[in-house]
């Protein structure tokens, strides 16, 4: 129904996720910019994250694995944690 109310400008009907899931690849991209070469950290999200945090197509983990950030992080959900949260643990 709000396909068909669009008047003019851009439309996805998952742009929200698509949104949510940039946001946490900058998040995480910054977080592990800081990881010593060698080390692994443990990286925090909540659960319900887990979709927006691989991102759409798992986008989000092959351009981390392309930077060669992937193999600096374990990730672990915590169902305690704000969404759109990502935690840097040691």
């Amino acid at each position: 129904e709000l396909a068909e109310k669009v008047v003019a400008g851009p439309y996805h009907p998952a742009f929200g996720e698509l949104v949510a899931a940039r946001m946490l690849f900058n998040k995480t991209r910054r977080l592990l910019m800081q990881v010593k070469e060698g080390d692994v950290r443990r990286l925090s999200i909540a659960p319900a994250d887990l979709s927006a945090f691989r991102g759409p197509g798992n986008r989000n983990m092959k351009r981390l694995h392309v930077l060669g950030l992937l193999e600096k992080m374990e990730l672990v959900c915590n169902p305690a944690q704000r969404r759109q949260t990502v935690i840097l643990q040691d």
